[in-house]
Parts: structure tokens; C-alpha cells; sequence
């Protein structure tokens, strides 16, 4: 949202929202409960989180999670599904489908790729 645009008392609170969110993606969230959060009611919180954000409530905690699972991956070399349990996904599965829908990759290959490109850049240096 641009800082010239003047919002409501609504949309200051779903901002509010979406700055937790940043600090506690990894958590459990429901629709209900991030509208309690911002005292509105489910439905209209839904649609103005939508409208201020410019992304779901679902897909902004989503994306939020696999950018902690990419950090994750790119530095540790810890298990796939611990790092999946560490963003905040409990189901393997719905890990693993999220982050090839916005990575067009699996994280396996993911880590793999990163690793190689990294790999390739200490040769490079090492030269």
C-alpha cells in the first residue's frame, strides 16, 4: 500500500496483522483466528487482507514459510522434513506441493541446485 494513501481504521489493523505475521509465520494460524487478531469479523477480514495485501491470508503465510524453508535449506543440512515442521508445515506433502508451486522445484532439488551453484562459485574462487 502506498504511504500517501490514507486507510481506514480496518486496514491499519490488517497491517497490523500482517506485520505479526512476518514475526510468527512458523505458527499455527486460522482464518478465524488472524480476524479475532484483528478484531473484524472472518469474512470482511478475509476480503480486506486480500485487497491491503494483494495476497490471501493463506498464501501470504504460505510464501512467508517456504522464505524461511529456502534459508533453511540453502545453510543447514538438516533433514527436509524437520525443515518443513522448523517453516510451520506439519504435512510433509502440503510442504512439498507449496514450495514446487512457488519454486517450480521440489526442495530436494531445490538444495541440490543451490548447492551446486555454490560449489561452483567456491572453484571459481579457489582459481
Amino acid at each position: 500500500m502506498k504511504a500517501t494513501e490514507r486507510t481506514s481504521p480496518s486496514d491499519d489493523r490488517i497491517i497490523a496483522v500482517r506485520d505479526w505475521l512476518d514475526r510468527n509465520c512458523r505458527e499455527t494460524h486460522t482464518l478465524a483466528s488472524l480476524a479475532e487478531r484483528a478484531q473484524l469479523e472472518r469474512t470482511y477480514f478475509s476480503a480486506r487482507f486480500t485487497k491491503v495485501v494483494g495476497l490471501s491470508s493463506s498464501e501470504y503465510i504460505a510464501r512467508l514459510r517456504i522464505r524461511y524453508a529456502i534459508s533453511l535449506l540453502q545453510a543447514t543440512d538438516d533433514p527436509i522434513a524437520a525443515i518443513a515442521r522448523s517453516s510451520g508445515f506439519y504435512d510433509l506433502s502440503n510442504f512439498g506441493r507449496t514450495f514446487r508451486r512457488l519454486m517450480g522445484r521440489s526442495p530436494r532439488q531445490f538444495r541440490a541446485e543451490t548447492r551446486s551453484l555454490r560449489a561452483g562459485r567456491s572453484l571459481r574462487t579457489t582459481e
